[in-house]
């Protein structure tokens, strides 16, 4: 039996030995080991008074850090990404007036625009293409929804004679347009139009005061607050099946949410304890969390790439 062992043992090496040089050229060795390195991740840039003029503060979800991303000498606006550019387009205060600049994500260049031609608000930078929509306040409570093509400077107006600025926001693919249309002092509804004028349609038509709207990033929804009683929560439309859903139930407002590029987070402006803050959340509205903490108001959130 020993024998007959020792046979089988020195016939299964002698097979295993053979098998093995013959499954060497063609045996694929486990990868090694690649060491982590730390996830990069969008930010959210938004406005803060924290320092005397009104700075550019970014939050970094993943380290949870918040930075500088723009101090400067004079007032800083609510900043707007322009993907055509990939860089962030601000108004910053001059001797003339307030003037458009942009500052790039990546290499971090400043670039002085155009004089803003919306004043205080700031113009949606189209993502196909160097186009602009904006407010044109012509005078006291008169206001002009303006599309301006930089390159050759034609302008084409899409209404006019509002009470109040639009805040118009173009669409992912640059195609159509949503705004704020007001027509009382104590109605302002959401409403959407093609870049040509045409295709008009209102999202909203009640005797509430609507403002800030925003598109997902595949355009199927626009989101909003809506105004009761003096308190503001955000809520999203969906096109396709005019849905309107309600995200936020606060006693306080909750106003200017801005998509992340995957449309699964949301970033806003939240007043808490007597204090504007960043707040962020799911697309549905679960998992909602405060990411600032700062004396003093941090609102107007947006989301720029990694870099």
């Amino acid at each position: 039996m020993r024998k007959l062992l020792g046979v089988l043992f020195i016939g299964s090496s002698v097979l295993f030995s053979a098998c093995s040089k013959k499954m060497s050229p063609d045996t694929t060795l486990p990868p090694e080991i690649e060491e982590s390195t730390p996830k990069c991740s969008e930010k959210i840039v938004f406005f803060s008074s924290r320092t005397n003029n009104g700075d550019l503060y970014a939050f970094d979800p993943i380290s949870l850090e918040t930075n500088e991303f723009l101090i400067a000498d004079s007032a800083i606006g609510a900043p707007v990404f322009n993907k055509f550019r990939s860089s962030l387009v601000f108004a910053q205060q001059s001797s003339k007036g307030r003037d458009l600049y942009s500052k790039n994500i990546n290499t971090g260049d400043i670039t002085f625009l155009i004089p803003n031609p919306a004043e205080d608000e700031v113009p949606d930078w189209s993502p196909t293409e160097n186009k602009i929509v904006y407010s044109l306040r012509n005078h006291l409570q008169s206001y002009s929804l303006i599309v301006r093509f930089l390159d050759n400077g034609e302008e084409l107006v899409l209404f006019e004679n509002a009470l109040q600025a639009f805040d118009p926001v173009l669409s992912p693919n640059g195609s159509q347009i949503a705004f704020v249309l007001t027509d009382s002092t104590t109605n302002a509804d959401i409403a959407v139009i093609n870049v040509d004028g045409t295709g008009f349609k209102n999202l909203t038509n009640n005797s509430k005061l609507h403002g800030h709207p925003e598109w997902s990033p595949d355009g199927s929804t626009v989101l909003f607050y809506i105004s009761k009683n003096g308190n503001a929560d955000l809520y999203t439309f969906e096109l396709e099946t005019n849905t309107l859903t309600q995200l936020t139930f606060d006693s306080a407002n909750q106003l200017v949410g801005r998509f992340s590029s995957d449309g699964k987070k949301i970033a806003y402006g939240g007043f808490f304890e007597g204090d504007w803050e960043i707040f962020m959340m799911d697309s549905d509205g679960n998992n909602k969390e405060q990411v600032t903490f700062n004396p003093g108001f941090d609102g107007d959130p947006v989301w720029i790439p990694c870099n």
